[in-house]
């Protein structure tokens, strides 16, 4: 149960009544966030952030641009809500990479989004380290950033998929072979974690199996949903369509079930309603000074009941495909591609700190899996054919490109190579991806007092927070062009794709915690793309307002409401 003082009931009280006034006559508030966010006394600058919630993502672009990068956000006196919110390149990739041990997630960030348990989403998160800990873990961290460094200096050879994580298997593999720190468990569950999945990721196994799920996903969901849509002339929810493809095709990879979402009775289905709700009830969680959310939890209302609900589902819904598994490995008597087998059969010699015979550490992964996997792709999609939409150039550019490299004939054939050759469809697809990022934020806090390369004092357990989303926006970072959609920005002078740094581009994360489903991720979605430029047409309904929804994730706030036509021919 949550633990709620005198002191933060009162304020909450006090809060509330403040609020009560913002909701219903917000007049005097309207400008209280703009370029220059005033302060207010008590409440500090979170008036005019509620105020302006709405657009919460344009105005940061236009604080931070003229706040040269780097913004002091300002919460309410007692609340913990004060935010260094930060888009320099030099500040993140310090943090990130440089100085990557002394800046964690924090025991604030494990508990906004304790729903995720212990798995990699959480893990790393409030290291405590002895100093003789601390500069031995700085000179690993050092190979380990050197490794991503280097490939981001040389960059990758033309119509390679870039895969940065490749560099960082002989750092992890030194640092998960040093003697663990009792004092520093989590930052070594975190290791083992993230080695582990390395190895698993690499498989070829598996990443068979990920190609097979998505083409028989493709072949067998997609298409024919499509080709109904086009003969009923119907109106879609193109985000809806995506967030069920990618809810199947992950759930699939991970269990080897398919709950098949994606069908023409387009079903509600519990597991998928309850990752929707957590992330709502983080998000508020983020916007909601603490002693408040607390309060709720503790009485158990509002969004916080929600998430005792999505507790119950995750747990039951776990446990249910968990013991199927088991009995299937069971009978089957050999193991099987998907990702839970995988981490089942773990050698946990090799990884001392994992239980993978532990119903609460698969129930953990599993969530935290299924949200990474399906959220940031279907953003990632659904952003992508509304640019599509909005650059018909583009388009046609794009179209060609498929034309002149795509195989006479696919069929069965697994192999995907020839996505390689799809620079442009690339570039595309990284433009979208830097002015809409799936994950539109990032929050760190440092284990001790430091100084960024700004100039900027941190002191210990300081909330820091990377706005994604407007990085990808600023004109310091990418040129007075920055707000244009622009895929010239990624050809290289020889025609090849053009690498940028993961500390400016930061949609897949950067230094030791790179992600390791970027190559599969963007293949993925490039054989999405191709199958539907290939077969239909996409017309987006006028009228309707595209904007990006408040979350943990960048979802459009309405949904994407389109029109789908068959073509007579593939890419007429």
């Amino acid at each position: 149960m949550a633990s709620i003082g005198l002191s933060e009931v009162l304020f909450c009280f006090c809060f509330l009544i403040l609020y009560y006034f913002l909701i219903k006559k917000p007049l005097g508030f309207k400008k209280a966030f703009h370029s220059n966010p005033r302060n207010w006394p008590v409440l500090g600058m979170l008036p005019g952030a509620l105020v302006i919630l709405h657009r919460l993502y344009d105005c940061s672009v236009e604080v931070l641009e003229n706040a040269n990068l780097t913004f002091q956000f300002i919460g309410p006196w007692l609340s913990g809500m004060d935010i260094l919110i930060t888009v320099d390149p030099e500040n993140i990739n310090y943090i990130l990479s440089s100085n990557f041990s002394n800046y964690i997630k924090g025991p604030e960030y494990q508990e906004v989004f304790e729903a995720y348990g212990d798995g990699i989403v959480n893990s790393g998160g409030s290291a405590k380290s002895s100093p003789g800990k601390r500069r031995e873990d700085q000179k690993i961290e050092k190979l380990l950033t050197g490794s991503v460094q280097r490939h981001e200096e040389i960059g990758v050879r033309d119509g390679d998929e870039g895969n940065v994580d490749g560099g960082l298997v002989e750092g992890l593999s030194q640092i998960s072979s040093k003697r663990l720190n009792p004092n520093n468990s989590d930052l070594e569950l975190w290791r083992n974690l993230r080695k582990a999945s390395q190895v698993i990721f690499g498989d070829q196994g598996f990443q068979n199996f990920t190609t097979s799920t998505t083409r028989s996903k493709l072949k067998d969901g997609l298409v024919p949903l499509f080709n109904h849509f086009a003969k009923e002339e119907m109106v879609v929810d193109l985000q809806d369509v995506f967030q069920r493809f990618m809810f199947d095709t992950t759930f699939i990879s991970l269990t080897g079930f398919d709950m098949k979402s994606l069908s023409l009775e387009m079903p509600e289905v519990g597991f998928a309603n309850a990752l929707d709700d957590v992330g709502d009830a983080i998000m508020y969680r983020h916007i909601t000074p603490r002693f408040l959310w607390k309060l709720q939890k503790w009485i158990g209302v509002g969004r916080e009941k929600k998430m005792t609900e999505v507790n119950a589902t995750f747990d039951r819904v776990c446990a249910t495909y968990v013991s199927a598994k088991r009995d299937e490995i069971k009978k089957k008597g050999k193991s099987g591609e998907d990702l839970l087998t995988l981490f089942m059969k773990l050698d946990t010699t090799k990884f001392e700190l994992l239980n993978p015979s532990d119903d609460k550490f698969l129930k953990d992964f599993t969530v935290g899996f299924m949200a990474a996997g399906r959220d940031s792709t279907a953003s990632g999609l659904t952003w992508f054919f509304w640019n599509m939409s909005e650059n018909p150039k583009v388009l046609t550019r794009i179209l060609q490109e498929i034309k002149t490299n795509l195989p006479t004939t696919t069929g069965s054939n697994q192999d995907t190579s020839y996505l390689n050759k799809l620079v442009y469809l690339h570039c595309a697809l990284s433009e979208s991806l830097r002015l809409f990022p799936p994950i539109p934020f990032e929050r760190k806090s440092p284990i001790k007092p430091d100084v960024l390369p700004s100039g900027h004092k941190v002191k210990s357990a300081t909330n820091i927070m990377f706005f994604i989303y407007a990085m990808g926006r600023m004109k310091t970072v990418w040129g007075e062009d920055a707000m244009e959609f622009k895929p010239e920005r990624w050809i290289s002078d020889t025609g090849g794709f053009k690498h940028q740094p993961s500390y400016k581009f930061l949609s897949f994360n950067a230094g030791p915690r790179t992600c390791l489903g970027k190559n599969l991720a963007i293949n993925l979605m490039k054989a999405v793309i191709v199958e539907i430029l290939q077969n239909y047409e996409i017309k987006v309904i006028n009228g309707k307002k595209i904007e990006p929804k408040p979350g943990l994730v960048l979802y459009m706030k309405h949904g994407l409401k389109v029109t789908i036509t068959k073509k007579c021919s593939s890419l007429e």
